[in-house]
């Protein structure tokens, strides 16, 4: 290209990106008087969320007497579901005399209950509490309590010492039917546990009976008990911790802010419309006569849109990560120093936002283009996993939004905010870069026709 028509070219690039600047002051006004709603509109949906999507805890209530409690089989039994009780010992009436009486729990019962109610399977499903008779008793009466157990003050002793001391346990008639079903399950697996440890530990004392043998089976007893318990300590060495999310890596906040980020992003491209309007292609026909070729200046006008994305989104997406930085109390030259890695990715995206509004705006008419292109956005926004995560489309549409300017835009704007949580994300800039090509293409023979 020669000097003169350079000249041309870069005058022209520089008035279009001028033109495009103008925008980010009006839609950061904008995006402002928005954010307010946009915060009120998230927090509420992700309450509804959570509340439709997470399970009530079924409370259960422990009750520690001076000795078992038993019923009789014309009692309470058919609330019953103690089955260590019921295959040790029958079912029979309480003591006579007094009535077993309230009593604090042994140092190694309460170290049992911690112990067994910190679990991360069983806090999750039941939360644990020492009451008084009365109080169990009104508990499952009005609700309060889904079950109580009823267990004597040395329950742990007796069960190290081999005394198989029953267990009851009553469930609330108003509790639900899931955490009821859960709760029942929980029982049914520690005692399974309880069976199995009892079983590996009473088996060398049973052969000592029978044969000699060369360590006292006490001892072999307490070794096994000991390997057992170091198990159930360190059962966490034992698992992966995997946690399944339809917000995949992020948390639900996370994710909307990631969708409220895209959609800015894509919203200020509307703007761009004024960019192809019938005036600006004769600008471009008259200019391509004493200067540069239509398909140069269409390049120039394509690196303006390309430049007042990349600024825009540099400020959006570095105001962004700082106030929620701010918000999370780390500091922010931090912050600062690492946003230089997002560069890459802040170029695939402003290159794929750029490649976007240039298809678009070529194939619409001006009359329509704005409010079409903001059709087109909403369109993609609802089958591309902006207001819902991808796990909840149809398997349809989930294969098509992973290859759509919306999604790749969410994940390369999650890899800016969220580096760790994302992980490797050179699928995506490679993906952006092929789509970038991919649009620009029918864009380009679409202008030539058109023009």
């Amino acid at each position: 290209m020669k000097s003169g028509k350079m000249k041309i070219w870069r005058n022209y690039l520089l008035l279009e990106t001028k033109k495009g600047m103008r925008f980010i002051p009006f839609f950061a006004v904008s995006i402002a008087i928005i954010a307010g709603a946009v915060v009120l509109a998230t927090s509420v949906f992700l309450a509804v969320m959570s509340s439709r999507g997470s399970l009530t805890r079924a409370q259960i209530g422990i009750v520690t007497t001076d000795r078992a409690i038993t019923v009789t089989p014309g009692g309470n039994a058919a609330e019953s579901t103690a089955e260590s009780a019921a295959e040790n010992s029958p079912e029979t009436a309480p003591e006579s005399g007094s009535a077993p009486k309230d009593t604090r729990p042994s140092a190694m019962t309460s170290l049992a209950v911690r112990l067994v109610s910190q679990m991360d399977s069983v806090k999750t499903l039941a939360s644990f509490s020492f009451v008084k008779q009365k109080e169990a008793e009104a508990g499952l009466a009005d609700g309060s309590l889904d079950a109580v157990i009823y267990i004597s003050a040395d329950t742990y002793d007796n069960i190290n010492n081999g005394t198989n001391t029953p267990v009851l346990i009553r469930l609330g008639a108003g509790a639900a039917g899931l955490e009821k079903d859960l709760f029942a399950s929980l029982v049914s697996a520690g005692v399974r546990i309880i069976r199995t440890v009892e079983g590996a530990v009473y088996a060398p004392m049973a052969a000592g009976q029978t044969y000699t043998l060369v360590t006292d089976p006490g001892t072999i007893g307490d070794r096994i008990f000991d390997l057992f318990l170091k198990t159930a300590m360190n059962r966490e060495a034992l698992w992966n911790k995997v946690s399944v999310s339809a917000f995949g890596s992020l948390t639900g906040s996370a994710f909307y802010l990631v969708s409220a980020v895209t959609a800015a992003l894509f919203l200020f491209g509307v703007g761009f419309s004024s960019f192809y309007t019938s005036e600006e292609r004769s600008v471009l026909r008259l200019l391509a006569r004493s200067g540069p070729s239509v398909t140069a200046l269409e390049t120039a006008r394509l690196l303006a849109v390309f430049f007042s994305c990349l600024v825009f989104g540099t400020f959006l997406l570095l105001g962004t990560d700082l106030a929620s930085a701010a918000a999370a109390g780390s500091p922010l030259p931090e912050v600062l120093r690492a946003f230089p890695r997002s560069i890459p990715f802040l170029l695939a995206a402003a290159g794929l936002m750029a490649s976007w509004i240039h298809l678009v705006n070529t194939f619409l008419p001006d009359q329509a283009a704005a409010f079409g292109m903001l059709l087109l956005v909403l369109l993609l926004f609802v089958v591309s996993g902006g207001l819902l995560p991808t796990a909840y489309l149809p398997d349809a549409l989930r294969s098509v939004s992973s290859v759509s300017p919306v999604h790749l835009v969410q994940l390369l704007v999650s890899r800016i905010l969220w580096p760790e949580a994302s992980g490797s994300m050179n699928g995506a800039l490679g993906w952006s870069a092929a789509l970038s090509a991919a649009l620009l293409i029918p864009a380009w023979i679409g202008g030539v026709r058109h023009d």
